[in-house]
């Protein structure tokens, strides 16, 4: 994926992330509540995992270089 498809499907997440967090807290609000609750906590988490997969490097490029750099066989060795 390349990285204004990551910039764009970032700023997407972000803006339903605080859809959804005011959501939560104006129904925990109109239970009496002041906080967001755990519900808040597991959404904020939510956020950093999808966030932290979608700009995880490709493992798949580091093998390729190293097998570029490395041309000689295994079995030259």
């Amino acid at each position: 994926m390349n990285k204004a498809a990551k910039i764009i499907v970032t700023i997407v997440a972000i803006v339903i992330f605080f859809i959804v967090f005011g959501l939560i807290n104006a129904g925990r609000q109109s239970q009496g509540f002041h906080t967001p609750g755990i519900l808040g906590v597991v959404a904020m988490c939510v956020l950093i995992a999808a966030l932290r997969a979608l700009w995880k490097k490709d493992n798949k490029d580091d093998d390729n270089k190293k097998n570029e750099s490395n041309s000689s066989s295994i079995l030259q060795k």
